[in-house]
């Protein structure tokens, strides 16, 4: 048949995005401008979300 077996089989669909999490990270990005990566996981954590 010479196709790839990547097209052969079917892909696991994708988590949806929690949406709360998301708004809940522009917040704090919003208040915080100079907040990392690190640092909103630790706001999102205090705040009990994640």
């Amino acid at each position: 048949m010479r196709i790839a077996r990547s097209t052969y089989y079917n892909r696991p669909e994708m988590a949806a995005v929690n949406t709360a999490i998301v708004e809940a990270m522009f917040a704090i990005c919003d208040e915080f401008a100079s907040y990392g990566y690190r640092r909103v996981g630790a706001a999102l954590r205090q705040r009990g979300m994640w």
